[in-house]
């Protein structure tokens, strides 16, 4: 989506080094609009919930009627307690020892360790979240269920209206739940409370005194989204050996599961194309393929000189008025277009070429969505059908956008469908 690079692609070791790579944004890692490389082995990510969640649900008398709203931490023993302990607050010593033990300890704060509750003498602790990112499980040296705010108020009132709360804190099972997204590029794809393989070598936690040896754990973030990305694009490596990496991420763009602003309010420059779809990719229709004659001209017209070029290639590649192009020529499977001024209209040009690997007669016609930001987003597509007669013909298009910027991001997309193929690449005009 990006023009502003913060490595050069010959300090790059993934690109100098000639791997494929999934690489994980992190939910901080880059500012807005600004790509890490944009090499054609590389694909960045954020992290999405799961369709399914990690939940060890407190159930007893007036908790069995919110049972089904409750999500915990994992790997949670079942435990309860005759009577609850309220606290605003569970750190090492902070609890009175008379007061909480053998209890289950309410704490409207999710980041306490669980050491102030052990320390004390708790069974197990009832903990509040208000992550922004829904309720993120995380691994506690004593049975926790983790929430929401919401339903943590709910508990809240449950305590408040009764001389004696009661609870229990159930073994951990599974369910399912509805995707969302939360913060990066390229793609989006399943980072939430993923269980992971755990190393053996290292405790559970890193809480003194937790002794626990576990061969899973429940992970958060994009080092999980990775994991889920390399093995689609494995998946569809299987199906056309033949593809090269830029075509294996076309496809994984092109298809993925569109995503708008009520998923998360940073829009494309969050979840990218959108939450990745591997049954899809195996047959996305049509590709944007790149090779290296196309990076070679990428990093000409980024200002490289034949000496730091040859660092990337490895070969005699030399920089040249005919090798000179430009970042958004890449033929790409996405629009980005900027200004440094708000309320300052930018026409961009963009050249495509596309191949077909879908049917072989096939006919694609080009509509355009968006946007879904404010009015002031102009696409125009020339030619707007495209007809293929052969699989591996190639057809070039021109995608011209103007944008009316002013402080929010525009975004829309363009999709070329024959009738049973989608491909669709985002659109998006910010304020850099």
């Amino acid at each position: 989506m990006s023009v502003k690079f913060l490595i050069a692609h010959f300090e790059d070791l993934v690109v100098a080094g000639g791997a494929a790579a999934v690489v994980a944004g992190g939910a901080a890692a880059y500012e807005p609009a600004v790509a890490p490389s944009i090499p054609p082995l590389l694909v960045t990510l954020s992290d999405s919930n799961a369709n399914r969640i990690i939940f060890s649900a407190a159930s007893e008398h007036e908790f069995i009627q919110l049972a089904d709203q409750w999500i915990a931490c994992q790997l949670a023993e079942s435990v309860e307690s005759e009577a609850l302990a309220l606290f605003e607050l569970t750190v090492v010593r902070s609890l009175d020892k008379d007061l909480v033990q053998g209890k289950i300890v309410y704490c409207d704060d999710a980041t306490a360790s669980g050491l102030g509750q052990i320390d004390a003498g708790a069974v197990g602790s009832i903990m509040k979240s208000s992550s922004p990112y829904g309720e993120l499980e995380s691994p506690f040296p004593l049975p926790v269920s983790l929430m929401g705010a919401a339903t943590g108020d709910k508990v809240l009132e449950y305590i408040n209206s009764t001389k004696n709360p009661t609870a229990v804190i159930s073994k951990t099972t599974d369910s399912t739940d509805s995707n969302s997204s939360s913060p990066h590029p390229d793609l989006t794809a399943p980072g939430l409370n993923i269980l992971a393989a755990w190393t053996q070598a290292n405790p559970l936690t890193d809480q003194t005194g937790d002794t626990r040896i576990v061969p899973y754990n429940i992970i958060s973030g994009t080092s999980m989204s990775c994991p889920h990305v390399s093995g689609a694009a494995a998946y569809v490596k299987t199906f056309h050996p033949n593809w090269s990496p830029a075509a294996i991420k076309s496809a994984l763009m092109t298809t993925a599961r569109p995503l708008t602003v009520k998923d998360n309010a940073d829009a494309e420059f969050a979840y990218g194309s959108g939450q990745i779809y591997p049954s899809r990719a195996v047959d996305p229709g049509l590709v944007y393929d790149a090779g290296e004659s196309d990076y070679v001209k990428l990093l000409c017209g980024q200002g490289y000189t034949t000496k730091q070029l040859r660092l990337v290639t490895g070969d005699d590649s030399v920089c040249s008025t005919t090798t000179n192009g430009t970042v958004w020529d890449l033929n790409y499977p996405s629009f980005a277009l900027s200004s440094s001024t708000p309320a300052n209209s930018v026409t961009r040009v963009f050249r495509r070429t596309v191949t077909n690997v879908g049917k072989a007669v096939s006919s694609y016609k080009a509509t355009v969505n968006g946007p879904s930001g404010p009015s002031g987003l102009k696409v125009e597509v020339v030619p707007d059908v495209l007809n293929f007669k052969s699989v591996g013909e190639k057809q070039e298009f021109v995608v011209t956008v103007t944008a009316a910027l002013g402080i929010v991001t525009l975004s829309g997309s363009l999709v070329w469908s024959d009738g049973s193929h989608v491909v669709r690449s985002p659109i998006v005009a910010f304020v850099a």
